[in-house]
């Protein structure tokens, strides 16, 4: 499935409106969006930190988040685009670190 936006976000408000997290099924968009970038970017991400920037991303979008109203499908898809193009970011950036760790044993 590709990442289209159906819908250019409005600009980030300068104070987060966290009040449209409590409307009803947001946060089961919030929790259903971050469960499945999660499972695509298992290596690389975490369900918990996902879910909090669906979150964060939702309260920042608040106009976003109401001009959806009740069409919560549309509501995810736009949320996991945003969440896809994040845990893209968070792959590249994971790839060009340099990791200390040893490497593991090879068996002779």
């Amino acid at each position: 499935m590709t990442c289209t936006l159906l819908k250019e976000p409005d600009p980030p408000r300068r104070r987060p409106d966290w009040s449209v997290l409590d409307l009803d099924g947001i946060d089961t968009v919030a929790r259903n969006a971050a469960r499945k970038v999660a499972a695509q970017y298992a290596t690389t991400t975490e369900y918990d930190d996902l879910y909090q920037e669906a979150r964060i991303i939702l309260a920042n979008h608040p106009d976003t988040v109401h001009s959806y109203g009740l069409h919560l499908g549309l509501l995810h898809h736009w949320l996991w685009c945003d969440l896809t193009n994040l845990a893209n970011s968070w792959t590249r950036k994971r790839g060009r670190e340099i990791s200390y760790e040893p490497l593991p044993k090879r068996p002779h």
